[in-house]
């Protein structure tokens, strides 16, 4: 029936394919992501380099030695960036919010905090908790390219 209706309208079948894929092939962004580690028990800093698709989260640093893993979800909430980092230690680490995960635009520097906040809980006093480093974070916007769908 459908070959029957793109015969009468002049279409060849294979070029209704070739249209299904550009129509599915979708602009993503990509961004240039570096990442500085700095944890006040290591002497050498870890930094590393990535391009990141806009998103989908996007491992960036894996140090198994360390015990930090460091992660990024590239996005946007309402034209305005809405970056996401996250943050997984050996022992629990968080960020001053304390959790291990944090919202952010463009390029800041985080401090690294042991612990973690469990659930929302909030104290009355503010428990003094101990800095382990640093966090750094620089994304280098780029041009839009179309990469298709995975």
């Amino acid at each position: 029936m459908i070959v029957m209706l793109l015969r009468t309208l002049r279409i060849a079948p294979a070029s209704l394919l070739a249209l299904t894929c550009v129509s599915q092939a979708a602009e993503v962004k990509v961004q240039q992501v570096q990442v500085a580690v700095l944890l006040d028990a290591s002497k050498e800093p870890l930094i590393a380099t990535a391009a990141c698709d806009s998103g989908r989260n996007c491992g960036i640093i894996s140090e198994p030695k360390l015990g930090i893993t460091v992660g990024i979800e590239l996005g946007q909430a309402n034209g305005i960036d809405a970056n996401t980092l996250t943050v997984a230690c050996a022992s629990p680490c968080s960020f001053h919010t304390g959790q291990a995960r944090i919202t952010f635009r463009g390029q800041e520097t985080f401090n690294l905090f042991e612990g973690e906040s469990p659930g929302v809980m909030h104290y009355l006093v503010q428990r003094p908790r101990k800095k382990i480093g640093e966090i750094s974070v620089i994304t280098v916007p780029s041009e839009p390219i179309l990469r298709p769908p995975i």
